[in-house]
C-alpha cells in the first residue's frame, strides 16, 4: 500500500462558518469582504477581528506588516541584490503569512502527486471508480476486475484502503485549496497591491465550488443525504439534520430518500460561494459578484441553493436552519455592498433593511453591519436599533466585553470609570482579543442560538423588551441575543444608533454618548502610536529634501516623459471620493481607487539609496516603470479596453501616499499631485463617526489620535510645499469645491492637464464602482449639509480643537483666501460666459440676414411703425 507522509485531517475537515471582514487597508468603507475559516484548525490562518461577523485575533506581525507598509527609514543593510525583483522577494519573506502560503502551496503540490500516483497504480492494475478526488468514490472497488479475474482478499482490502487514501488526500486537497484562498485574501487585505493574488485565490474558490456541485449531485442521484465515505462535510450539521428526517411536503419519506444533499454540504457550498462573491467585490468586479450572489440568495427568504433542488430548510431542524439563515444574512449584507457599487443604492438600502430585519432575534453581527451600512435609518429599524443598544447596556454586555480587553490597564481604567457616565474614552487600547463569537467559532460551530433559530423575524421585532422570564431570545441578563456578539460587531450596533440620532435631530449629547461608546469599542481591540508616526515623518521630512531631489534630478532619476499619474492625498472623510468622481467623468481618465502599486515599492528604493545612492538612476528609474506597468495592469484588468490607447491618467487615489511624496517626486516628477482638503473639525468629526475597521485608520476611534494625524497631515503638506517647485502641488479645500464646483473643476483640470468637460459637474451620474465609504455622498448632486457641522458638537470637540488650534488657524485663513479667490473667478468665469452668449445671438443673427437680406429692412420696419394719419 501506498506508504502516506501526508497528515490526513479528520471528517471535521470542513465544518465552516462565514467571517465578514474588512479591508484593512487604506481606506474608509464598510467590510464585504467574508473570510471562510476552518474551524478544525483555528490556529492556521488569523484573520484581523475589526468589524467582522466573526474573527480570530491577529498576530502582531501582521499589524505591523500593514503599518510598515508606506513609509520606513533607509537602513544600512549589506544586500548584494537591490534590484526590484529581489526587493520584494525579501519583503514577502520578511511577512509569516507569505511564509504559510508557502507552505501550504507546497503541501497541495505534495497532495496532488500523491493521488496522481495513486491513481497511476489503480489504473495499472486495471482498477476504476476510485472516486473524484474530492472524497466521494462511485466505482466498484472488489470483486473481478476489469479482465474479469477474481481479486483476492488482500487485494481488495488493499484497494479498499487505497480508495480510503485517496478520498482522504482528495478531501485534504480541497482543504488546503481553501487555506490557500484564505491566506490570499488576508494578504490581499494587509499588503494590497492591486489585487495580483486574487486571481489564484479565486481558481482555489471555484475549483472547491466545481467538487462541492459533483457530491451535491451524487448525494441527490443516489437518494440518499449521507456523506461519502470519507466526505468533505463535518457531521455537527449534516448528520444533525438527516438524524432529524422530517418528510418533505407531499410525500410520505425523509428529505435524505427524496434525494435531497445533505444540508452540510449546501452550507458548505453557500459559504464558497459567499467567500468567492466577496473576492469578486474585493477585485472591483461587482457585477460578477452581484450575479453569484443572485443565484443563491436573490430576493427569497429560503433560496433554491441547488438548481432544479428542493428547499433545504424544509425539513432541516432548528439548529440547522439557525445555521442557514445566519449564512444568509452574511450574504445579504454582501449583496447590499455589491449594489451599491454598481450605483443602485435604493436597492441597496433595501436589501440592507432586509437583512436587518432578518437578523433580528438570530444574528445581532450582521444586524449590526446592515444597520450601520445604511445612509439613513428606516423608521421601522429605528427602535430595534435603540432596544437593541439598551439591552447591551441594562445587560452589562458592554462592560463585559470591554474587560475582555488584553491589557490589564485598560480593564483597571474600566472598573474605575464604570459608575461614570459616559464611561470608558480613557485613551487606554489593547490589541485585540478573540471575541466570543470568535471562541464559540473555535469550539466548532456556527454562533447562533437555538432558541432565536426557532423565532420569525417579523415576530421578534415586537418582542426586544420583553421580560427575562418570557423573552424568546435567552437570558436578558448574559446580554439576550446579542450575547454572542464580539466586541467591534457592537461598536458597529452603537455607530448605527449614534448615525441615527444625529439624522433624526437628537441633541448632541444624546448623540454624542452613544458615539462615544461606540468608539471605545473598537478602540479596545487594536492599538495606535502616534510616536511611531512621528517618527517617520521626522525621518520622511529629513530625508526627502530639495537637495537630494534636485540631485536626482540632475543624476538623471525621474521618468521625465510620464505625465499619466494624478496622486490625490489627504485624510479621510475630505472629499477624496467627489474630486476622483469628478476626474473619472472624463473620457480617457480611469479611476484606480485607493490601492496603491506605489507603497509596496518603498522598502527596494530605500535598500537601491542605502547601497548605491543616486549612482545607479536606471534601477531607480525601473521602479517607476513598475508603477506605470502595474497601474496599466490593473485598468486592463479593470476593463480598460486593451485594444483602445492607454488610458491619458490614472487617478491613484491612495490617501496615505501623501507621505510618499517624496518617491512620487523622485520618480514621476511630471505627475499630478492633488491634496484635497477640508476644515480639522469636521474631518475630525467625520472620522470619529465612521466606523473604519481596519488597521489603516486605527486612529480614528479617540479624538486626541485624531487630532494627531491632523497635525502631520498638516506638517507633511507645509513640507512639501517648502521643498518642491511652486506649484508642484494643487491643494483643494472641499467647502471651496461645493461653493464654487465649475471654477474648481476646472482648475482641477487645468492642472491635470485635461481640456474642460462639463461632464465632471454630473459627477453623481458616473457609472463606476465605488468601495469607500463614501459610495452614498458620490451618488448624489453636491450639497453643502456637511460644510460646518462640527458646530453643532463644538462642546464635545472643544478639546480637540485646543490641541489642533494651530492647524485650524491656519486652515482658515487659507480657505478665506481660496473662497475669495474663487469667488472672483466666478464672476470672471460668469462675464466670460455671457459674453459669450452674446457673440452667439450676434452670430447667429447675422446668419439669418445673410440667407433671408429682406429681413433687415422688414425688422427695422416692425421696428418703426409708420405713423397713424392723424399724427401727420
Amino acid at each position: 500500500m501506498f506508504n502516506s507522509k501526508f497528515k490526513i485531517l479528520p471528517r471535521e475537515l470542513f465544518t465552516t462558518l462565514l467571517i465578514i471582514s474588512v479591508l484593512l487597508y487604506p481606506l474608509p468603507q464598510l467590510p464585504h469582504l467574508p473570510l471562510l475559516r476552518v474551524i478544525a484548525q483555528p490556529q492556521h490562518l488569523h484573520t484581523k477581528k475589526h468589524a467582522s461577523l466573526q474573527g480570530t485575533r491577529a498576530s502582531p506581525a501582521f499589524a505591523a506588516a500593514a503599518s510598515d507598509a508606506n513609509a520606513r527609514s533607509f537602513r544600512n543593510r549589506d544586500k548584494p541584490d537591490s534590484s526590484p525583483a529581489a526587493a520584494n522577494r525579501r519583503q514577502q519573506q520578511e511577512n509569516p503569512l507569505e511564509r504559510q502560503l508557502d507552505s501550504f502551496r507546497q503541501q497541495l503540490a505534495q497532495t496532488r502527486a500523491a493521488i496522481a500516483e495513486i491513481r497511476s497504480r489503480q489504473a495499472a492494475v486495471g482498477s476504476s471508480g476510485l472516486g473524484n478526488g474530492f472524497g466521494g468514490g462511485s466505482g466498484s472497488v472488489g470483486g473481478r476486475d476489469e479482465g474479469g479475474g477474481v481479486f483476492s482478499q488482500a487485494e481488495q482490502q488493499q484497494q479498499q484502503q487505497q480508495l480510503l487514501l485517496l478520498q482522504q488526500l482528495g478531501a485534504q486537497e480541497q482543504q488546503l485549496r481553501l487555506e490557500i484562498a484564505v491566506a490570499l485574501q488576508q494578504l490581499n487585505q494587509l499588503l494590497p497591491d492591486g489585487g495580483s493574488r486574487l486571481p489564484e485565490a479565486e481558481e482555489h474558490y471555484r475549483a472547491i465550488i466545481a467538487n462541492l456541485d459533483d457530491l451535491i449531485t451524487q448525494s441527490s442521484r443516489s437518494g440518499s443525504g449521507d456523506e461519502p465515505s470519507s466526505g468533505s462535510g463535518s457531521g455537527s450539521v449534516s448528520q444533525r439534520s438527516s438524524s432529524h428526517g422530517g418528510g418533505v411536503k407531499g410525500s410520505g419519506g425523509s428529505a435524505a430518500a427524496a434525494g435531497v444533499p445533505s444540508l452540510d454540504l449546501l452550507l458548505t457550498r453557500l459559504s464558497v460561494v459567499g467567500n468567492l462573491a466577496a473576492l469578486l467585490l474585493e477585485a472591483e468586479r461587482p457585477l460578477e459578484a452581484l450575479g453569484e450572489l443572485d443565484a443563491v440568495v436573490g430576493q427569497e427568504d429560503d433560496p433554491l441553493l441547488l438548481s432544479g433542488g428542493a428547499s433545504p430548510s424544509a425539513s432541516a431542524s432548528p439548529s440547522a436552519s439557525a445555521s442557514l439563515r445566519g449564512l444568509l444574512c452574511g450574504l445579504r449584507f454582501n449583496r447590499g455592498k455589491a449594489l451599491a457599487a454598481v450605483g443602485r443604492t435604493e436597492e441597496a438600502e433595501g436589501v440592507y433593511a432586509g437583512a436587518a430585519l432578518r437578523a433580528v432575534g438570530l444574528d445581532p453581527a450582521c444586524f449590526a453591519k446592515a444597520c450601520a451600512a445604511m445612509s439613513r435609518l428606516p423608521d421601522e429599524l429605528l427602535p430595534l436599533v435603540q432596544s437593541a443598544v439598551q439591552l447591551a447596556e441594562d445587560s452589562g454586555l458592554r462592560q463585559r466585553l470591554l474587560l475582555t480587553a488584553p491589557t490589564a490597564a485598560t480593564a483597571a481604567a474600566l472598573v474605575t470609570a464604570a459608575a461614570a457616565a459616559p464611561d470608558n474614552d480613557d485613551g487606554t487600547i489593547g490589541t485585540g482579543a478573540p471575541s466570543a463569537a470568535a471562541t464559540a467559532a473555535a469550539a466548532g460551530g456556527f454562533n447562533h442560538t437555538a432558541a432565536a433559530a426557532a423565532v420569525r423575524p417579523a415576530a421578534a421585532a415586537t418582542d426586544l423588551s420583553t421580560a427575562a422570564g418570557g423573552d424568546p431570545f435567552g437570558d436578558r441578563f448574559a446580554g439576550g441575543w446579542l450575547a454572542g456578539i464580539g466586541v467591534s460587531e457592537l461598536g458597529w450596533l452603537y455607530f448605527a444608533l449614534a448615525k441615527a440620532l444625529d439624522d433624526w435631530g437628537a441633541a448632541a449629547a444624546e448623540a454624542w454618548a452613544v458615539l462615544e461608546r461606540a468608539n471605545a469599542l473598537l478602540a479596545s481591540q487594536q492599538q495606535y502610536d502616534p510616536a511611531r508616526d512621528w517618527r517617520q515623518l521626522r525621518t520622511l521630512t529629513s530625508v526627502f529634501r530639495a537637495p537630494l531631489l534636485r540631485a536626482a534630478a540632475a543624476a538623471g532619476v525621474g521618468l521625465s516623459d510620464v505625465v499619466l499619474p494624478v496622486f490625490v492625498v489627504g485624510l479621510p472623510r475630505s472629499g477624496s471620493t467627489l474630486v476622483e468622481t469628478m476626474l473619472s467623468r472624463v473620457p480617457g481618465v480611469w479611476a484606480a481607487g485607493e490601492d496603491t502599486a506605489m507603497a509596496p515599492l518603498t522598502n527596494g528604493i530605500n535598500d537601491l539609496l542605502t547601497t548605491q545612492g543616486l549612482s545607479q538612476p536606471d534601477a531607480l528609474n525601473a521602479f517607476g516603470r513598475r508603477y506605470l506597468d502595474e497601474m496599466r495592469r490593473r485598468a486592463v484588468a479593470a476593463g480598460w479596453d486593451p485594444q483602445r490607447p492607454g488610458p491619458l491618467r490614472i487617478v491613484d487615489k491612495m490617501l496615505r501616499n501623501l507621505w510618499l511624496i517624496g518617491y512620487i517626486e523622485m520618480l514621476l516628477p511630471h505627475s499630478c499631485i492633488v491634496h484635497v482638503v477640508r476644515h480639522p473639525l469636521d474631518v475630525a468629526l467625520s472620522c470619529y463617526s465612521q466606523p473604519f475597521g481596519y488597521a489603516g485608520v486605527s486612529w480614528s476611534w479617540r479624538l486626541d489620535h485624531i487630532g494627531e494625524q491632523i497635525r502631520m497631515s498638516a506638517a507633511l503638506a507645509d513640507h512639501w510645499r517648502e521643498q518642491l517647485p511652486a506649484g508642484r502641488l494643487l491643494t483643494l479645500h472641499y467647502e471651496e469645491v461645493v461653493a464654487a464646483p465649475e471654477v474648481s473643476a476646472r482648475r482641477l483640470l487645468s492642472y491635470c492637464g485635461l481640456d474642460w468637460d462639463p461632464r465632471v459637474l454630473h459627477f453623481h451620474t458616473a457609472n463606476r464602482t465605488v468601495a469607500t465609504a463614501s459610495v452614498a455622498q458620490v451618488r448624489k448632486p453636491l450639497y453643502n449639509s456637511s460644510v460646518g457641522r462640527w458646530r453643532k458638537y463644538q462642546k464635545q470637540l472643544a478639546e480637540l480643537a485646543d490641541q489642533i488650534r494651530p492647524e485650524i488657524l491656519s486652515y482658515e485663513a487659507d480657505l478665506a483666501a481660496a473662497l475669495r479667490a474663487a469667488e472672483a473667478e466666478t464672476r470672471r468665469l460668469l462675464q466670460t460666459q455671457q459674453q459669450q452668449q452674446r457673440e452667439v445671438v450676434v452670430s447667429e443673427q447675422a446668419v439669418s440676414s445673410e440667407r433671408l437680406p429682406g429681413a433687415s429692412a422688414a425688422a427695422a420696419a416692425a421696428a418703426s411703425p409708420e405713423p397713424a394719419r392723424d399724427e401727420l
